[in-house]
């Protein structure tokens, strides 16, 4: 993942300390987010009417879901959404309603959920087989300040 950022620098041409703890604090939660996943499936071809679940050990607090295609068998997902297991029903998380998938997405729920799992929805592909590499289920951890 590469995230851009830009700063100007003062005249001295140094960096102000706080500028630098914020972006370690930010670079840290980054990390510590994504050392491991609470659910996470990989290599899974499915039509692209078939929805591709990812199941949680419990119930867990939930915000974030990574997804990648095997780009090695082409770029195919056009449209797809995402849901969540609450209390046995599965609710759609609206602003996660996404366009292409391609190497990598990541999608931040609206709100964290306790969720048992989390299920993808291809609603749209260029041909009828999707073929994902990982789907990965995380709780973010906000940077220390």
């Amino acid at each position: 993942m590469h995230l851009i950022t830009r700063d100007v620098s003062p005249a001295s041409g140094r960096i102000p300390q706080a500028y630098v703890d914020a972006a370690t604090a930010f670079g840290d939660a980054i990390r510590k987010t994504f050392r491991s996943p609470l659910g996470e499936i990989h290599d899974v071809t499915v039509e692209c009417n078939v929805p591709v679940t990812v199941v949680l050990t419990s119930s867990v607090v939930v915000d974030t879901v990574e997804t990648r295609e095997d780009l090695g068998l082409g770029q195919t997902i056009a449209r797809y959404a995402i849901d969540a297991l609450i209390d046995h029903k599965w609710v759609n998380q609206k602003a996660v309603n996404g366009q292409t998938v391609g190497n990598r997405v990541v999608d931040i729920l609206p709100e964290p959920v306790l969720a048992s799992a989390i299920r993808f929805r291809c609603l749209d592909a260029v041909r009828e087989m999707i073929h994902i590499r990982s789907i990965k289920v995380f709780k973010a951890e906000p940077p220390v300040a």
